[in-house]
């Protein structure tokens, strides 16, 4: 199995100017590796993951220390600069907690964060004017709509959404799930494999929430952070209370 050179990530790592070209953490070599090693796994469910990091569309950014100042401006030149690959994805690493956190504790930090994006989004005049619980509410940031995947080494046993000793937020811009002729890039068949797949890699089936966007009774906030089992995920979305 083939991993992405060191190299590699180094010239897709954002910082807030940009591209970051100066001295990273101890911590994120190491947390790079772990993530690549699990996503670049033949038998990893979510091959459109896979697909992105061997076609070098997977930019980088840390945060250290937990200073988020410059993820808004991080969010945003992504954004500008995703336009060139249709598979682009943003994989923000946070460095390993120490002492660890519990699964809920995760989850609130990893709302805590999407909150303070949209309170610095550049472009909040161009939010759909859905509410969350509507089946296309997404996610917006300068404009664009992105579906955001919460990974913790939290989960014990919901192990694709482990991905290593950092916490991770995956942002993936609504268009990489968009075929060429507008419709879904994933049809009813690719999605049963995904499903599949997911069942052999945690040992359980995938979770309910994980639903197709548009459709009535989905919600896209309910599949961003998924619980460590398949208890129903209750009340509203937490964006509303932040």
């Amino acid at each position: 199995m083939d991993g992405v050179s060191v190299q590699n990530w180094r010239e897709r790592h954002l910082g807030a100017a940009g591209l970051f070209d100066g001295p990273d953490s101890d911590w994120l070599e190491q947390s790079i590796a772990e993530f690549e090693r699990y996503v670049l796994d033949p038998a990893y469910p979510c091959f459109y993951g896979s697909l992105a990091l061997r076609n070098n569309a997977v930019y980088f950014a840390h945060v250290d220390g937990g200073c988020e100042d410059h993820l808004p401006s991080v969010l945003k030149y992504f954004l500008a600069q995703c336009r060139h690959h249709p598979l682009s994805n943003l994989a923000v690493f946070f460095s390993p907690d120490a002492p660890e956190i519990t699964h809920d504790e995760a989850r609130e930090r990893f709302w805590r964060t999407l909150a303070r994006l949209s309170e610095n989004d550049p472009c909040p005049e161009q939010r759909k004017l859905v509410g969350f619980d509507d089946p296309i509410w997404e996610f917006v940031f300068a404009g664009v709509e992105m579906f955001v995947v919460g990974a913790s080494p939290s989960y014990a046993k919901r192990r694709s959404r482990n991905l290593g000793r950092s916490r991770i937020i995956l942002f993936q811009p609504r268009e990489v799930f968009v075929a060429d002729n507008g419709g879904p890039a994933i049809n009813d068949q690719q999605r049963s494999v995904i499903r599949a797949r997911i069942l052999a890699w945690d040992g359980m089936p995938h979770h309910d929430s994980l639903g197709v966007y548009g459709a009535p009774g989905n919600r896209e906030w309910t599949q961003y952070f998924l619980p460590d089992d398949n208890a129903p995920v209750r009340g509203t979305c937490p964006l509303g209370r932040h």
